[in-house]
């Protein structure tokens, strides 16, 4: 959302953003003049597993049947802030709960995304029976909001309860700065980054630097002791995660829209451990692999180290997509909610 934030700000100077996530202010504090971050959520999400490459059904399951169970209480909380703040719209990414909130407090709610969370939890009632009853109550918010302005690599089923679905580009942000700007010199090497958010094993980066001597590593965490010459700790707070992207050639990551839409944008090769219950991955895979290069990998094989393997089997690519899809978001915005 950052990105739809920023070409909202340059196509209506002045705006002002109250974002209110679980994710870490930082994310988007830098996007414009005019931003507060309040820490707050009113999704339910799903639970992972340790390694964060499984979703934990039973779990994931307690927190939706909770999260329910509060949705007076959270609907009304929010509605105030809405009022309080003078919100114009609500742009949600895309928590089905942002429709009645929205609604109670009289302003509109745009959903902006690649999936919707009914058609995430749809397959998971084979390992945890329960969602199947409550996927109506998530319609039923859902049906509140006018619009989806839906992303690539998206569902194409369990979308007739929006009252209409807008197709856009990629949205994605492109860093602008040279391999020698990120990396602090000339690299001939193949760059490699790690793009994992979860928990990385020393031993495994060890593993992996040992078997692909040739190349380099790049990581975002300076906590792990790794002492090997073509392995870098990249220093969060002078080089973005985007900055990375364009200095990388291969990726080693878990699928998601945003990692994917930036290897379209970018042309950078991933390699993947494939996740177990993310309904997502079996969709977005063969349409990213259209524009770029991909690899699946074990879980034995990633926790070993064995990328360079993986990386012999990458395969697709050809059509690099433009990343405008941020500005056709935010002229859909502007339109609806009249700014």
């Amino acid at each position: 959302m950052a990105a739809v934030m920023r070409e909202l700000a340059a196509l209506r100077p002045g705006v002002r953003f109250d974002v209110r996530t679980p994710a870490p202010a930082g994310f988007f504090e830098a996007v414009s003049e005019g931003v507060t971050v309040y820490s707050a959520g009113i999704d339910a999400g799903a639970v992972e597993s340790g390694d964060t490459l499984a979703i934990d059904a039973a779990a994931t399951l307690a927190r939706l049947r909770a999260l329910l169970a509060e949705k007076k209480g959270i609907v009304e909380r929010e509605a105030e802030f809405l009022r309080r703040s003078k919100v114009r719209a609500v742009v949600a990414d895309i928590p089905f709960l942002a429709g009645d909130i929205a609604e109670a407090a009289g302003v509109v709610c745009i959903g902006a995304g690649n999936f919707t969370w009914d058609w995430i939890y749809e397959p998971l009632e084979e390992t945890a029976p329960g969602f199947a009853a409550l996927l109506p109550q998530l319609e039923e918010s859902y049906r509140k909001f006018p619009v989806l302005l839906q992303m690539p690599f998206g569902q194409r089923e369990r979308l007739e309860h929006f009252r209409r679905v807008e197709p856009v580009g990629l949205v994605a942000t492109v860093s602008g700065r040279s391999r020698r700007e990120v990396l602090g010199g000339d690299e001939h090497r193949r760059v490699v980054l790690v793009g994992m958010r979860g928990a990385l094993a020393e031993e495994t980066l060890e593993a992996a630097a040992d078997s692909m001597a040739g190349d380099l590593i790049v990581h975002f965490n300076g906590k792990l002791a790794v002492h090997r010459e073509n392995v870098r700790a990249l220093d969060g707070a002078a080089v973005s995660f985007q900055d990375a992207m364009a200095a990388a050639d291969v990726v080693i990551s878990k699928l998601g829209y945003g990692i994917a839409a930036e290897c379209a944008a970018t042309g950078t090769d991933i390699v993947y451990p494939v996740r177990r219950g993310f309904r997502e991955d079996a969709v977005l895979a063969p349409q990213l692999r259209e524009h770029v290069r991909m690899a699946a990998m074990t879980d034995e094989e990633f926790a070993a180290g064995r990328w360079g393997e993986a990386m012999e089997r990458l395969e697709g690519g050809g059509k690099r997509l433009d990343a405008g899809g941020a500005r056709v978001c935010a002229e859909w915005i502007a339109r609806i909610a009249g700014l």
